[in-house]
């Protein structure tokens, strides 16, 4: 008998969808028993609970964070028993909780991440907060975009399917999801190795820290701004001469702002001057200065 067979008796999961969550358990889940074994975990975008029930057929305790209520509602469904009494789902937008259980100096032994991550738009973002709970294992079973060109492929979907994204506002119909390359970080990287740098595992160990954003997300700016609260901590804990700059959509909309909110900022800089970072360096370096570059570029070209 396979594991998810007795979804068989739920009125919401067909055959196909019973064999297709069989065969993701049989992957994602069966191959880490030993590190879920008496292990605090966390369950990221829980649906209605099926994954933190599978994960506490091992786990001492699974916290599943989902953000539909009638999602939760469902878990009752779920076989009683002590498997079932060692989870505890949560009703709340994924990115708020996280900020709350860091304030919480809250730690957790795995996180996992089933279906999410192609269906938000701060994926940094998502990883960095995670990251700072400090787990051992960091499963993401997801879509990828494997793409060279540095882009991020802006997809929109409905909210009223609960396997998608959730309204960012009220009577939202239809939301936007993201989906980065590959390639997008690669050429910030790429434009940095001349002048020494290169990527590392985590902030704690980088002199450099770029932060990426996009401006599309409900609150972008506010996030953008408690996160670099976290690298501050960082910062002042690690490494005093740590250069933080900050890129992308938001960089481009709030430009001087961020200086003057988050002092910690050395450069700013929009989509259009990625390739300025290692002049923007250099001057930072040389000046002790703070460096904002946000205008657009003229580019002549046209491509169909």
């Amino acid at each position: 008998m396979a594991y998810f067979d007795f979804l068989h008796e739920l009125e919401d999961y067909s055959p196909d969808m019973v064999t297709r969550m069989n065969r993701r358990h049989a992957r994602i889940v069966a191959p880490f028993k030993e590190d879920l074994i008496g292990a605090q975990v966390l369950d990221l975008a829980a649906h209605d609970g099926r994954w933190s029930y599978a994960l506490a057929e091992h786990a001492e305790r699974v916290v599943g964070v989902e953000a539909r209520p009638d999602l939760i509602d469902r878990f009752a469904q779920y076989p009683a028993g002590p498997q079932h009494g060692r989870v505890k789902l949560v009703c709340d937008d994924i990115y708020r909780d996280l900020d709350k259980r860091l304030i919480r100096d809250e730690t957790f032994d795995a996180v996992m991440l089933f279906g999410i991550y192609y269906h938000v738009m701060d994926h940094y973002g998502l990883l960095a907060r995670v990251t700072q709970l400090e787990p051992e294992l960091i499963v993401i079973d997801s879509e990828f975009m494997v793409d060279r060109n540095p882009i991020i492929q802006m997809v929109k979907e409905r909210t009223d399917n609960p396997l998608n994204a959730i309204a960012q506002v009220p009577g939202q119909e239809v939301t936007m999801k993201g989906v980065p390359s590959t390639g997008a970080m690669e050429r910030m990287a790429d434009v940095l190795a001349p002048i020494g740098y290169a990527p590392v595992d985590a902030p704690d160990e980088a002199d450099l820290v770029i932060l990426n954003t996009c401006h599309i997300r409900e609150k972008a700016a506010e996030k953008v701004y408690s996160e670099l609260g976290r690298i501050r901590k960082i910062k002042d804990r690690n490494n005093p001469d740590m250069k933080v700059a900050v890129a992308g959509c938001v960089a481009q909309a709030e430009g001087a702002e961020i200086m003057r909110r988050a002092p910690i900022v050395d450069m700013v800089l929009g989509p259009q001057t990625y390739h300025k970072l290692p002049e923007m360096i250099a001057k930072v370096t040389r000046d002790a200065g703070e460096v904002l570059e946000t205008d657009f570029e003229t580019v002549n070209s046209l491509v169909y």
